[in-house]
């Protein structure tokens, strides 16, 4: 079974994102080639990509004849597949509906893939949300890890904005900050394994 946080490291490349898109958006589904036809990819890189994402349960491959047909039904044997199937799909709405009122939309995972395809990250947020809040000691003795590679994912988690660190007792805490979008709140609580609506 693929862990979580490799599925959003499998999300991190903008081409595996437009391959989903593409795949997302036909009825269907597409083969390699006209995956190749739709996204401008390369025929090997998109052949890979679209084998990555089906061993992470977000596509199905569905063999016809001589060729791969990959569809948008998400194993519901993998963690999380169905979930981002369906955020997928809702948000793909969502923007067909605004490209016909003359908005602009922007489809994007935005940086929470990057962010929880480590398992320290991970670890961390799952320890903070548990807590509600910790010092840098707290989270020393509970991760157990150098204390150079805990400042490293702290400093990053807060860059990206899921961190914020706060003056409480004369001590900084550390405490989680939910994300703005509704796919990305999706991908975090997937991740932390609670299913809360922040």
């Amino acid at each position: 079974m693929t862990k979580f946080w490799r599925t959003c490291r499998l999300l991190v490349n903008p081409g595996r994102c437009v391959i989903l898109r593409a795949v997302y958006g036909a009825l269907r589904g597409l083969t390699v080639n006209e995956v190749v036809g739709v996204t401008g990819l390369r025929q090997p890189a998109a052949s890979i990509y679209l084998r990555e994402l089906a061993h992470c349960g977000l596509v199905t491959p569905i063999r016809e004849g001589r060729s791969v047909r990959y569809v948008s039904t998400a194993n519901s044997a993998v963690y999380g597949a169905q979930q981002i199937r369906v955020a997928l799909l809702a948000e793909r709405i969502q923007a067909v509906a605004q490209e016909r009122a003359g908005v602009w939309f922007r489809f994007q995972f935005g940086e929470v893939p990057f962010l929880l395809g480590d398992e320290k990250r991970i670890a961390i947020l799952k320890h903070l949300l548990s807590g509600g809040g910790s010092t840098l000691e707290e989270i020393l003795l509970a991760m157990g890890c150098p204390r150079k590679t805990l400042l490293f994912h702290l400093g990053i988690l807060m860059e990206h904005g899921l961190l914020q660190k706060r003056n409480r007792y004369r001590k900084d805490r550390y405490i989680v900050m939910p994300p703005t979008r509704k796919l990305q709140r999706m991908l975090v609580s997937l991740a932390l394994g609670t299913y809360e609506d922040w």
